[in-house]
């Protein structure tokens, strides 16, 4: 039996996947936050697998529509279910460890979708 046709296999090409598009989508919002404005390409709240940032989407978009910087705590201010600390950490993230590839957000954006589309070919 290979790889392909092992069920285990796939699990765990299944969960590396989904821990993959998860990595993506953290990387895309902590890029957002630290630059302060949305990726050139849209990004939607279904291209997103992980519920947190699936919430965390609609209030970005919003602050973005009113014309302002775009930063953890604006992001708070549209929405006070979210996690304030949650949401420093995720801009945290890239400033202290990838703040040299926060410019890729647009690639990261295209990831995200890509992945997005993905998941919903292999669901179909």
């Amino acid at each position: 039996m290979g790889p392909a046709s092992n069920p285990r296999s796939q699990d765990n090409l299944g969960a590396a996947a989904a821990a993959a598009d998860v990595a993506a989508e953290r990387r895309l919002l902590s890029s957002v936050l630290l630059l302060g404005r949305l990726p050139s390409a849209p990004v939607t709240v279904g291209d997103f697998i992980d519920p947190e940032h699936a919430a965390i989407w609609p209030a970005i978009s919003a602050v973005a529509a009113r014309g302002e910087d775009i930063n953890a705590i604006a992001v708070w201010h549209q929405d006070q279910q979210l996690d304030v600390v949650r949401l420093c950490e995720i801009q945290a993230s890239v400033a202290l460890s990838d703040r040299e590839h926060s410019w890729l957000i647009d690639a990261y954006s295209e990831a995200v979708r890509a992945r997005s589309r993905r998941r919903e070919r292999v669901a179909a």
